[in-house]
């Protein structure tokens, strides 16, 4: 695992103790999603669910954003996350939230607005009813969160897209590579 561009470029992360099991994002998937956004990351809050070892707010962060909120609740993937941040050295931009990325706390603590918020749910949360009406009421409040022309981008198993339809949010243009899929939603922009 490693930071493919800007200021952290070629930088190695600690990965998980289990790869299969984390499921982090591969570098094409993370590359495609960083040329989809372009230039959006630049001077951006960003926060980044369900972050694991946080390679996509790193990555973020490399490549100029103001800020990454990463929100996580597992204690070895926040060891690890942490020490990630201290690897690299990007202490003044990363704020870390131990706790559900589907609860309401974050939301208070985030920097406002928001340009860009990724989620990469455990995968099974997209097959359980429950866990799918859980993740369409907290993007819908996420949608509030993010400016007029922000972005929140679901990750999810291609075989088990949600293409949920969000209150707030356009969308979703869903991008697959392979086994993954990239679903990503715009703000809603209001009329004049």
């Amino acid at each position: 695992m490693r930071i493919i561009a800007g200021t952290y470029r070629g930088r190695a992360l600690t990965p998980p103790p289990d790869l299969g099991a984390a499921r982090p994002i591969t570098d094409r998937v993370k590359e495609a999603l960083f040329s989809i956004l372009r230039e959006q990351f630049e001077d951006a809050n960003v926060v980044d669910l369900f972050a694991g070892t946080g390679t996509v707010g790193l990555e973020a962060i490399s490549r100029g954003a103001r800020s990454c909120l990463f929100v996580e609740r597992d204690k070895q993937m926040l060891r690890i996350l942490e020490e990630n941040i201290n690897r690299l050295g990007a202490q003044s931009q990363a704020r870390v939230f131990p706790g559900d990325a589907l609860g309401p706390a974050w939301l208070a603590r985030s920097a406002k607005p928001v340009r860009i918020v990724f989620l990469d749910p455990p995968y099974a949360m997209s097959e359980d009813n429950v866990g799918r009406a859980r993740l369409t009421a907290q993007m819908s409040r996420i949608g509030e969160l993010v400016e007029a022309d922000g972005f929140v981008i679901l990750r999810t198993p291609t075989k088990l897209r949600a293409d949920l339809s969000v209150e707030g949010l356009d969308g979703p243009e869903t991008r697959v590579y392979g086994s993954t899929a990239l679903q990503i939603y715009a703000r809603v922009k209001a009329d004049p």
